[in-house]
């Protein structure tokens, strides 16, 4: 392709772009909190993605296992996955072992809880937030086991 044609296709790509943010803004309604991105490769490939942001909370606890005895578990490296694989953020449990996540759109989340001491094996749980803002299921405690 001639210099002046990848020229052209560039800026058009630009143009669609900003064209689709404009619409965006212009258009500016109630949606479900997932934006369209623009993802412009080194090859000049257009690829569509959705960015899920929103206001939601999510919150829980790590515990030793057994639950029954409730001891949060401070200090614990949780990651909270959205949609499986993509790593939206990482937190450190508080000394009772509460954790909290701020700005959570709707969506299917992965929380996995370790313990970079080794002490505790690693735990994963599975958390839907639903577009009115509750999760299921309704409370998250996640047990880690103790390791011999």
């Amino acid at each position: 392709m001639p210099v002046n044609q990848q020229n052209l296709a560039r800026f058009l790509i630009g143009l669609l772009v900003v064209a689709s943010f404009a619409g965006i803004l212009i258009g500016c309604k109630e949606t479900n909190n997932a934006l369209p991105v623009a993802v412009i490769t080194s090859g000049e490939d257009f690829v569509q993605h959705s960015a899920t942001i929103g206001s939601f909370t999510l919150k829980g606890n790590v515990f030793a296992s057994p639950t029954s005895s409730l001891v949060g578990l401070g200090g614990m490296m949780v990651s909270l996955f959205e949609e499986g694989s993509r790593l939206k953020t990482t937190r450190t449990s508080s000394g009772e072992g509460l954790f909290v996540f701020y700005d959570v759109g709707a969506s299917v989340y992965t929380i996995k809880v370790e313990d970079e001491a080794k002490k505790y094996a690693s735990a994963t749980a599975y958390v839907t937030v639903l577009g009115s803002g509750t999760t299921s299921p309704a409370s998250i405690a996640i047990a880690l086991d103790k390791l011999p």
